[in-house]
């Protein structure tokens, strides 16, 4: 697969580039050169395979790699992923049941088993990644029964929601987007006012890995949904820090089936005990953010269709806020977590 850069769709790059680099030598972001799909058959395969043939199969189309799905499963783990229903109609897909316990841990052990460097990966090679575990994901979901859903996710750099929205480009039976922010909203102003300073200074919470004044992967959104020219003055206007604005009639194109919701940080810790009570299920507190913005996108809306909330990191991280978020002890939370 050959690629380009963002900032110069006239050149091409090799896959080894994408891989290895986080930016286009222009200061760009590496996107495929050609629209990405799935053929039908593929959207078939998805349930048929394992989770780590899956993946290996889209990491090979990416980056021209060899692997199969038994390296995958030897880096990562043969089910690295589980889903839990929090009521009818969500599901929490946990993808961090490897030994990092987390997303990051995951991702780091595919991008160390296609370069050799223990690393996280950056650019696209994140992207790539988390759209090979989304399609992993599906086809656990249909193995489930769960044919089509929207997924709610956590904003963050916009890398992941980026990523979903590559996944239902190419194909996969994915409805809405909801991403939830914090109080850094540049992502929430943009989809909702048609507008978001560039320049804003980060706001700090209890949330350090959501404290993004402006989400950089944005970047590939615009590209993707806007003219050249437009996305050229987007650059612009991010290069001095200033206030972005997309007009009336290109606004649909921007949040086609993608939407935002800000959730108070101080909100969090009712949601974590709010689903204990329901569900006797911990959560942690990113996640909590994520599934208080799908309760607002519900409740503003009136939708109610199966969503698939994203969780990237295990509540024992958080064990200390999430026992004083439910009213138990530390030592009584992770008893409960290693049972």
């Amino acid at each position: 697969m050959l690629y380009i850069s963002t900032r110069n769709p006239k050149d091409t790059y090799t896959a080894y580039r994408a891989l290895h680099e986080q930016n286009a030598p222009d200061g760009g972001m590496y996107v495929p050169f050609q629209k990405l799909t799935l053929t039908s058959e593929d959207l078939e395969q998805l349930p048929a395979e394992s989770f780590g043939q899956t993946v290996a199969k889209m990491l090979n189309r990416f980056f021209s790699a060899r692997l199969t799905g038994w390296d995958i499963e030897c880096a990562v783990g043969r089910n690295p992923i589980k889903l839990l229903p929090l009521g009818r109609r969500t599901v929490v897909a946990e993808l961090w049941h490897n030994l990092d316990q987390s997303y990051s841990g995951l991702e780091k052990s595919i991008y160390t088993l296609l370069t050799g460097k223990e690393q996280k990966a950056a650019g696209w090679a994140a992207i790539a990644i988390r759209i090979a575990v989304i399609c992993g994901l599906v086809g656990e979901m249909q193995r489930d029964g769960i044919h089509e859903a929207d997924i709610a996710v956590a904003a963050g750099d916009f890398a992941t929601p980026m990523a979903i929205w590559y996944c239902r480009q190419m194909g996969l039976p994915i409805g809405m987007i909801l991403c939830g922010c914090n109080e850094n909203g540049a992502l929430w102003d943009l989809l909702h006012r048609g507008e978001c300073n560039t320049g804003n200074s980060v706001v700090r919470t209890t949330l350090p890995e959501l404290d993004i004044a402006f989400p950089q992967y944005l970047e590939h959104l615009i590209f993707a949904t806007q003219t050249q020219e437009e996305f050229a003055r987007y650059l612009d206007i991010v290069s001095r820090g200033g206030v972005y604005s997309v007009e009336d009639e290109d606004l649909p194109k921007l949040n086609d089936r993608l939407c935002a919701s800000v959730v108070g940080s101080s909100r969090v810790d009712s949601v974590i005990a709010s689903v204990y009570r329901t569900n006797d299920h911990f959560i942690d507190p990113v996640t909590a953010l994520t599934f208080g913005g799908l309760q607002d996108y519900r409740a503003r809306t009136g939708e109610n269709r199966m969503t698939v909330l994203l969780s990237d990191t295990s509540p024992k991280f958080y064990g200390e806020r999430i026992a004083n978020a439910i009213g138990i002890s530390g030592r009584e939370l992770l008893d409960r977590l290693k049972a």
